[in-house]
């Protein structure tokens, strides 16, 4: 993953799982958006750090569909991943599902959308990182 911000912000997207099938609907896969934020400019360390618990995250199709929103949940140590070995962060996260599509833009709020197709997502082992809105980064 390559951090796309000095300060360290950045919003990771992943997917876990196989697609569940949901009757009379499209089948889908469970979309887990996350996004990390340096330890110390968090609120994990620094109760006046910053917070992106609310944040609302999109994800839009090919077609321009938004296909998921969420908003992000508390902060906390990641789970795992190479930010959570490599760089010490403060992870926010949702659970979204998304149907299978060509290509996915993943966006933060008024932040700077970007694409991913499916192939760069698999072979990336379905992470993709964006950043938060100019006004909630460090």
């Amino acid at each position: 993953m390559a951090l796309l911000r000095a300060f360290g912000a950045a919003v990771m997207v992943s997917v876990l799982g196989s697609a569940v099938a949901c009757q009379n609907e499209e089948a889908t896969q469970p979309l887990i958006v996350a996004a990390d934020i340096l330890w110390d400019a968090s609120i994990c360390a620094d109760p006046d750090g910053v917070n992106l618990e609310g944040l609302s995250v999109s994800v839009i199709d090919e077609q321009g569909e938004e296909i998921a929103r969420a908003r992000l949940g508390s902060g906390g140590p990641p789970d795992e991943g190479m930010g959570a070995q490599r760089f010490r962060f403060c992870r926010f996260k949702a659970l979204v599902h998304v149907p299978d599509r060509t290509s996915y833009t993943v966006v933060a709020e008024d932040g700077d959308p970007l694409t991913y197709t499916h192939a760069d997502l698999e072979g990336s082992g379905w992470v993709a990182t964006i950043l938060p809105p100019e006004d909630l980064a460090p």
